[in-house]
C-alpha cells in the first residue's frame, strides 16, 4: 500500500492529463504549431508544477514555491478555456442539432397535417367525379388525388426519420427543471464544473504522488545507526561519554595485543561492553585506531 497509492495516483493523473490534451488538440485544430504546442505545454506544466512546489516548500525555498505557484495560476488560466471551449462546443453542437431537428419536424408535421386534409377532401370528391364514368372530370380528380397521396406518403417518411433524431441535452433539460432555470445556464455551469474538476483532480493527484514519493525516498535512520553514529562522534571527539559504575579489574595479556579475548571477558564479568578509553587504559601500547577496530570486532 505504501507504494501502490502514490503510483496509482500518478497513473490516474496521467490519464486525466491525456484526456485534457486530447481536448486541447481538438480545440486548437487548424491553428499554428506554436498555438497547439503552447496549449499542451501549459497543461503539462499545470500537472508537474505541484511536484515542484511541494519539493521547494519542503526544503524551505518559499521564494521558489511562490514563483512556481504564480506560474501554476497563469498556466491554469491559459489552459482552462481550451477544456471548457471543447466541451462547450460538443454540448452546444448537440443541443443545436436537436433544436434544429425539432424545428424541422414541426414544419414537416404542419405540412403533413395540411396535405392530409387535402387528401381527405379528394377522397370525398373523386368518387363523385367518377360516378358518371371515366370522363374528363374523373381523370382530373383521380390525378389530383394520386398527387396528394404521394405527397402525404413522402411527408410521412420524413416524419419517421425525425423519430430517430438525437434527443439533445437531456441532462441539462432535466436539471433545468429541477433547479427552475433554463437549459443554457445549466449547460454552461456543467462545462465550467467539468474543467475545474479536471484541473483540480490532476493537481491533487500529482500533489499526492509527490508527498508519497517523498515519504518513500526519505527514510528515518534506525536506532542501531543512531547508536553507531553516536559512538563514532565520541571517538572522533575523544569523548568518553557519561560516567559508568566501577568495574572489576581484569589483568591484560602481558603482550598487550590480545584485545578481543580481553574485551569478551570484560563484557562477561561486568555485563556491558568495554569502552575505548578502558581498552586504551589496559593496552596503552596499542594505537587508538587499532584498539578501536579490535574492540569493534569483539
Amino acid at each position: 500500500m505504501r507504494y501502490l497509492a502514490p503510483f496509482t495516483a500518478l497513473v490516474c493523473a496521467a490519464g486525466l492529463l491525456a484526456l485534457q490534451i486530447l481536448g486541447a488538440i481538438e480545440y486548437t485544430a487548424g491553428g499554428t504549431l506554436y498555438t497547439q504546442a503552447s496549449m499542451i505545454a501549459a497543461m503539462v506544466a499545470v500537472a508537474v508544477l505541484p511536484l515542484m512546489i511541494e519539493w521547494a516548500w519542503h526544503r524551505k525555498a518559499k521564494g521558489a514555491a511562490a514563483a512556481m505557484s504564480i506560474a501554476l495560476v497563469a498556466f491554469l488560466a491559459y489552459s482552462l478555456p481550451a477544456t471548457t471551449g471543447r466541451t462547450g462546443e460538443a454540448k452546444e453542437a448537440k443541443a443545436n442539432t436537436a433544436g434544429k431537428a425539432l424545428e424541422d419536424k414541426a414544419r414537416v408535421q404542419a405540412d403533413y397535417d395540411a396535405t392530409k386534409k387535402l387528401v381527405d377532401e379528394s377522397n370525398k370528391w373523386q368518387p363523385k367525379a367518377c360516378a358518371g364514368g371515366v370522363g374528363k372530370d374523373c381523370k382530373s380528380a383521380t390525378f389530383i388525388l394520386n398527387q396528394r397521396q404521394a405527397s402525404l406518403e413522402k411527408l410521412a417518411k420524413q416524419l419517421e426519420g425525425f423519430q430517430a433524431a438525437p434527443p439533445g441535452d437531456l441532462g441539462s433539460s432535466l436539471w433545468a427543471g429541477v433547479l427552475r432555470t433554463d437549459e443554457d445556464r445549466v449547460r454552461k455551469g456543467s462545462i465550467i464544473a467539468y474543467a475545474l474538476g479536471l484541473e483540480a483532480g490532476i493537481f491533487g493527484l500529482m500533489w499526492f504522488f509527490g508527498r508519497g514519493l517523498r515519504a518513500i525516498t526519505e527514510t528515518t535512520p534506525s536506532k542501531e545507526l543512531d547508536a553507531e553514529a553516536e559512538k563514532l562522534r565520541r571517538y572522533l571527539a575523544n569523548d568518553p561519554g557519561p560516567p559508568l559504575p566501577p568495574t572489576r579489574a581484569i589483568v591484560p595479556d602481558p603482550k598487550g595485543s590480545n584485545i578481543i579475548p580481553w574485551a569478551k571477558r570484560f563484557e562477561a564479568e561486568n555485563g556491558r561492553p568495554a569502552r575505548l578509553d578502558e581498552v586504551q587504559a589496559a593496552f596503552p601500547e596499542v594505537a587508538r585506531t587499532t584498539a578501536y577496530r579490535r574492540l569493534k570486532a569483539a
